[in-house]
C-alpha cells in the first residue's frame, strides 16, 4: 500500500523502492507488475521488461484478469519493438 501512495504522489523511485520489501513478504505477480510499470515511468526499459516478463510467466490468468495480462504484454511488444 505505501508504495501505490508513493506512486499516487508521483514519487516514482519511493514506489520502487517498496517493493521488494513488500514482494518478500507476499511475492504475488501483481506487484511485478506494478514495479514494471513503475520502471516504465522511470525510462529503465531493461527493468520494465525483466518484472513483465516474470509478471506473464508467473501470473495465473484466472486470478489477474485478461486486461491486466493484455496490458503486460502490451508494454513488452511496445518495448521491445523499440529495442535496436
Amino acid at each position: 500500500q505505501l508504495g501505490a501512495a508513493y506512486s499516487a504522489l508521483g514519487q516514482v523511485e519511493e514506489a520502487i523502492a517498496t517493493l521488494p520489501a513488500a514482494y518478500a513478504l507476499a511475492p504475488t505477480p501483481a506487484l511485478l507488475y506494478q514495479r514494471g510499470v513503475l520502471y516504465l515511468e522511470l525510462g529503465d526499459d531493461e527493468a520494465a521488461i525483466a518484472d513483465l516478463t516474470l509478471f506473464l510467466e508467473t501470473a495465473d490468468p484466472d486470478e489477474t484478469g485478461q486486461a491486466l495480462l493484455q496490458d503486460a504484454q502490451t508494454y513488452l511488444d511496445n518495448l521491445t519493438a523499440e529495442s535496436p
